[in-house]
């Protein structure tokens, strides 16, 4: 576990033990998902229809028969194209949280030190989990609650893991509350390093994420 190897801190217990709405909290979750693949999939067909329309349009203003059938045949092609592609993201996301979950409700709470930046395209924020020496151990698409960006100091803070590094999981502020969902989200390039009065930050969290204790919260 990743966590371990940098001496980061893992509940002895699973994590459905010490947070008992675990699994309704992660149901919600991906319920809430599966509902907006289904908007994105009626969206998509929608985009792909207009797509085919507008083509077939053009085409019988060409009055073209050697462009027309040409044009019909393009438009076909892209709209449905757009009508798959528009729901497919969301949809892989569901299937990633369905894997999490069945790792997730198994698995012990991990504490990591994070760093949130700003809204991705498709939804989310992107979340960083900090190896000890500040540089980005994983990265996440993060569906982060309001109320924990707000409460965070400069997009620094504490989380717990639990679930699967390779797929996604549920993230949660220590005590387990609130939790939300995350998902593997590929950086193109690495994110900028944090300046020296933010790595100070970061170093203290490091601190905190390797002597945290799991205990006060069994109590």
């Amino acid at each position: 576990m990743l966590a371990e190897e940098f001496g980061y801190q893992v509940s002895s217990q699973p994590a459905q033990t010490m947070t008992p709405d675990l699994r309704q909290e992660m149901d919600t979750a991906i319920e809430s998902r599966k509902e907006q693949a289904e908007e994105q999939e009626g969206k998509g067909n929608n985009y792909g229809f207009g797509v085919f329309f507008a083509f077939v349009f053009v085409g019988f203003l060409v009055s073209d028969w050697d462009i027309t059938p040409m044009l019909i045949f393009v438009g076909g092609f892209l709209g449905l194209g757009i009508a798959g592609l528009v729901p497919a993201h969301a949809k892989a996301v569901v299937g990633q949280l369905q894997t999490a979950k069945a790792a997730a409700l198994s698995a012990p709470w991990q504490t990591w030190p994070c760093r949130v930046e700003g809204t991705i395209e498709g939804g989310g924020r992107l979340l960083l989990l900090l190896a000890p020496d500040g540089t980005t151990a994983r990265a996440f698409r993060a569906l982060l609650p309001d109320s924990v960006w707000m409460g965070m100091t400069d997009g620094r803070g504490l989380v717990w893991f639990v679930g699967d590094m390779r797929f996604g999981g549920f993230m949660s502020l220590p005590g387990g509350d609130p939790i939300w969902p995350v998902v593997p989200y590929e950086v193109k390039t690495e994110p900028t390093r944090s300046s020296s009065g933010m790595h100070l930050v970061e170093e203290e969290l490091t601190r905190q994420a390797v002597a945290f204790s799991f205990d006060e919260w069994l109590t």
